[in-house]
């Protein structure tokens, strides 16, 4: 019974980006606006927004270091997403966090953490108008191709939005449901964020964030997030910042400094 379960939600998470690839490509478009470096980064909450058909932007922290009470946690390249644009409205991305290392009461070990395929659809206000809408769907894969879909499913929903206030000041954020499913259990959580960004000059920016992750199995996690993003070139941005639990189950404390480049 739980295999039958397990093998209906691959299908059809299989079947919704089936469908949304199909669409995208009967119902491709030429946008007349280039949007440039819409990332998903460095804010928890995704973008709303998708990059012009058969654009590539690649998006990473470079360094990211969380501190807890009895323990640290260093990653490389965390949440390296490769995003590429099927036409100007839908996007297939990939995000892997390559490299890991703990230590946690003097012991330090190395691991390679998690990879999702991810399929985005931007709903509307990718070029104009004052709100934006977008929705991706996700599922966990293993890195190796045999048995593509990894075995402890995970997948879920993410819906971004954003509101423009006046030309310096926009209010966005998301909601978001994760499934967790392996040999003993199946579980949801549920994510939603919001977060206040201004733009301070034409290249640098910032915001500040909430952030909250719920779940069934009494695990809450409430963060309070502040970043900057400078614009080094057109093709080209730098971002650094913090994420600060607020919540016993959050981590204590995270800094991260990152980039995103477009082709």
């Amino acid at each position: 019974m739980e295999k039958t379960r397990q093998s209906s939600i691959i299908i059809l998470n299989f079947l919704a980006i089936f469908f949304c690839f199909y669409f995208s490509l009967t119902n491709s478009f030429a946008s007349q606006t280039n949007r440039g470096l819409n990332t998903e980064r460095p804010s928890k909450s995704e973008s709303p927004f998708t990059i012009n058909k058969n654009r590539f932007l690649f998006e990473s922290s470079l360094l990211s270091l969380t501190k807890n009470d009895y323990s640290k946690r260093t990653s490389y390249l965390d949440l390296s997403t490769f995003r590429y644009a099927l036409n100007d409205d839908y996007e297939l991305q990939l995000m892997t966090n390559p490299i890991v290392e703990f230590s946690k009461d003097g012991t330090n070990q190395r691991a390679y953490d998690e990879s999702f395929l991810r399929f985005k659809k931007n709903i509307y206000g990718n070029d104009d108008g004052s709100h934006a809408l977008a929705i991706t769907g996700f599922v966990r894969v293993n890195k190796s191709p045999k048995n593509f879909i990894n075995t402890n499913l995970r997948s879920g929903l993410i819906a971004p939005f954003l509101f423009k206030i006046n030309q310096y000041f926009y209010f966005g954020g998301m909601v978001q449901l994760n499934h967790y499913k392996n040999q003993s259990n199946n579980h949801f959580a549920f994510i939603n964020s919001y977060y206040l960004s201004t733009n301070i000059t034409s290249k640098i920016s910032s915001y500040l964030e909430f952030y909250s992750l719920k779940s069934n199995k009494k695990l809450l996690q409430n963060y309070l997030d502040f970043g900057v993003n400078y614009l080094f070139r057109p093709d080209l941005k730098l971002d650094f910042g913090l994420n600060r639990g607020v919540s016993n189950d959050a981590d204590k404390i995270n800094y991260f400094v990152g980039f995103a480049k477009i082709w």
